[in-house]
């Protein structure tokens, strides 16, 4: 029989030795989000009477479409406000309450990403994001959501579950682009790369074949600029010069993958791209604070 990180450790492998060539070809978002498995779990619609408050406990990721009315979430000590046809999300699954200004009518959904690459990927993420309707060509993506999600939350037919986890799938999906997008330059990790095509383009070879061993001239080629236009881009972008934000991605997928049941240190070095079982204790260690040995440990 075999065991647990075998079966995940083949799974690693064959996303991790896709081509670069294949990043060319896709998006970073896409490539990020595609091995993730997004589960859509639920949509509810309710309804509160001003000063009514509900509670979201900790859990799984959610999010909240103010059909009518107006809001305030609190989330860690942090109040937010969102008035009719925005939208609210809570990616990292936070507990958190919403408090009804006035009578206001909500489309709540719950999903779930079961992937060992989680962590690695939704730690650049903030506890909370806002898409305004009224900001930018949001209405034309959040309105048709709505009727949709409204639809599906108050009469569900045939076919309701998989018509909402796909319904929640693009909904994740366009609300992280929508907030990507305006951001300012300099966020952090891959999230700062979605803004800038060519950055995005040199991401995505990253993600795509993150145990090659890239060199910052490559990169520059997958981006279509000079070498240190590139490295001076990717800063401004990502927060981070190429080959540190390369090794921090490795060494992210490593910490996810040295959990697994059964994984061994030097299987997951390789699967990463180190040829040394020790540079990558090193440079694991300075990373987290404790050698690869103690992943499991970690809270």
């Amino acid at each position: 029989m075999r065991r647990p990180f075998e079966e995940a450790h083949d799974g690693a492998s064959a996303d991790l030795a896709r081509s670069s060539a294949d990043a060319r070809s896709t998006d970073l978002l896409s490539e990020l989000l595609s091995p993730l498995r997004m589960r859509g779990e639920s949509i509810a619609a309710s309804s509160l009477e001003a000063g009514a408050v509900k509670q979201v406990a900790a859990g799984a990721s959610s999010f909240h479409l103010v059909a009518q009315g107006r809001v305030t979430l609190s989330l860690d000590a942090t109040f937010h406000e969102a008035t009719a046809g925005d939208l609210i999300m809570v990616p990292l699954g936070n507990a958190h309450a919403i408090a009804a200004i006035e009578d206001t009518r909500l489309v709540t959904g719950t999903f779930r990403f079961d992937d060992r690459t989680q962590e690695s990927i939704f730690r650049t993420l903030p506890p909370f994001i806002r898409i305004a309707r009224d900001h930018g060509g949001n209405a034309a993506w959040l309105e048709p959501l709505v009727h949709f999600l409204l639809a599906e939350a108050t009469a569900p037919g045939p076919g309701a579950a998989i018509m909402i986890s796909r319904l929640i799938d693009v909904l994740v999906v366009r609300t992280l682009r929508s907030w990507a997008a305006a951001l300012p330059e300099g966020a952090n990790g891959w999230i700062g790369g979605l803004a800038d095509p060519r950055i995005e383009r040199a991401l995505s070879a990253i993600h795509a074949d993150p145990h090659r061993p890239w060199t910052l001239e490559q990169l520059a080629a997958a981006a279509a600029m000079s070498r240190s236009a590139f490295a001076a881009r990717f800063l401004a972008c990502t927060g981070e010069p190429p080959l540190r934000y390369l090794k921090n991605w490795r060494l992210h997928l490593a910490r996810d993958l040295l959990r697994i049941e059964g994984a061994r240190v030097n299987v997951v070095a390789r699967t990463i791209g180190y040829d040394s079982d020790a540079a990558f204790s090193r440079a694991y260690k300075a990373r987290f604070g404790v050698p690869p040995s103690g992943a499991r440990q970690e809270p």
